[in-house]
């Protein structure tokens, strides 16, 4: 006997898809908390840090007068809706004190594998 075949209507086309962003932050080391906690702010939760160096020779940093080359990366996943007002703050909050340096940037998200890491990642129930 043979199996009949299912046909599946594609998922976009029987669910609403939010458009989901990932944001890098990269900042000097010791700043990562303050980042995280005004990306969370934001109702961001699916975020993670993790430790960097920065490039640049020896003979710039001396020249620079830097001494410590170490980073923080923040990895951030947002929604669409709640990008522009997170990346205004991240913005306002690195151009606050010469103290604080870094960069903020998001790249588009256009395939994410599975179901369950959607949700996941954009904080909505099926």
């Amino acid at each position: 006997m043979a199996k009949k075949k299912i046909e599946k209507e594609p998922y976009d086309k029987s669910h609403k898809i939010v458009n989901l962003y990932m944001v890098i932050t990269i900042v000097n080391q010791g700043m990562g908390d303050a980042i995280m906690y005004l990306i969370e702010k934001h109702q961001v939760s699916g975020q993670f840090i993790q430790k960097g160096e920065g490039t640049a020779s020896k003979q710039i940093l001396d020249l620079l007068s830097v001494e410590n080359n170490s980073k923080e990366v923040i990895y951030s996943f947002v929604q669409e809706a709640k990008l522009e007002g997170l990346m205004t703050d991240l913005d306002k909050f690195l151009k606050s004190s010469k103290r604080i340096q870094g960069i903020a940037f998001s790249i588009k998200l256009d395939t994410i594998a599975g179901r369950t890491a959607y949700h996941f990642l954009t904080q909505t129930v099926e």
